[in-house]
């Protein structure tokens, strides 16, 4: 399991490296990178690759990169999901005793009555995701702009 782990990260970083050569910048892969980490945890499960083709088309980031952290990043959203809700839930002052299989369920039996139960559940679990994006965003952005400028620096050695 351990090993699994550690070559996944090997292959990630191989990725990284390619965009890196390809002539893509450190600020536009960092920029890709945390931009695909903050859309892929949003609390709507199913929008996060529309969202992530329109920030690539809209902000010139790398389609590619953007998709790739996507992707990676689904087991944390699915993660996140429910404590968005609940934190929503607090805020709009709603209880909220559901757990991720009990809203799979009733969407797949009843889909619009539960967008219509959980929906301003959903509204304040997302300006909590804005605020918890934007912060998560300035910090990502930073620490990974100095590492791809470190790894380009390390490549243009070799």
């Amino acid at each position: 399991m351990q090993y699994e782990f550690i070559n996944v990260l090997k292959k990630i970083k191989q990725k990284f490296i390619v965009f890196l050569k390809q002539g893509i910048t450190p600020n536009q892969l960092a920029m890709a990178v945390a931009s695909g980490i903050c859309i892929g945890i949003i609390p709507l499960l199913g929008t996060t690759s529309v969202l992530c083709i329109i920030a690539a088309f809209s902000f010139r980031l790398n389609m590619a990169a953007i998709q790739t952290v996507n992707y990676l990043i689904y087991p944390l959203q699915l993660l996140l999901f429910i404590p968005f809700l609940k934190i929503g839930a607090y805020i709009g002052k709603q209880e909220f005793n559901y757990c991720l299989s009990d809203i799979t369920t009733m969407i797949y039996e009843h889909p619009w009555a539960t967008i219509v139960h959980f929906f301003v559940i959903n509204m304040y679990a997302l300006l909590v995701w804005i605020i918890v994006a934007a912060l998560l965003y300035g910090l990502l952005y930073t620490v990974l702009l100095k590492s791809f400028q470190i790894l380009t620096e390390a490549i243009q050695k070799k």
